[in-house]
């Protein structure tokens, strides 16, 4: 995992000569999370919680260790509930584009 880590970093820093804004739109460890925090100015992390969702998953699957390893994590900027519709999903997000930018 951590070379896993190691690699997305290196991207990034490939990637920001090109790029203003850079989204990984899916971690599932601290690490991951943390580790970019750390090596980068101006990284926001954002939960975004479904109370509603559903999910498809089995039981087995719902308590793997990358459904779970986040679920007591806390270091988020910004947290997001996704409870209404796409359009107001969107309105959430611009609104933390607009203060982080």
């Amino acid at each position: 995992n951590e070379f896993f880590i190691k690699r997305i970093i290196d991207d990034i820093k490939v990637y920001s000569y090109y790029f203003d804004v850079i989204t990984i739109s899916d971690a599932r460890f601290k690490e991951e999370l943390d580790l970019i925090y750390n090596c980068f100015n101006n990284v926001y992390r954002i939960n975004i919680k479904r109370p509603n969702f559903v999910s498809k998953l089995s039981s087995k699957e719902k308590t793997h260790i990358t459904e779970v390893a986040l679920d007591n994590y806390n270091n988020y900027e910004f947290e997001i509930i996704n409870d209404s519709s796409l359009d107001d999903l969107n309105k959430k997000i611009k609104n933390i584009i607009d203060e982080v930018l």
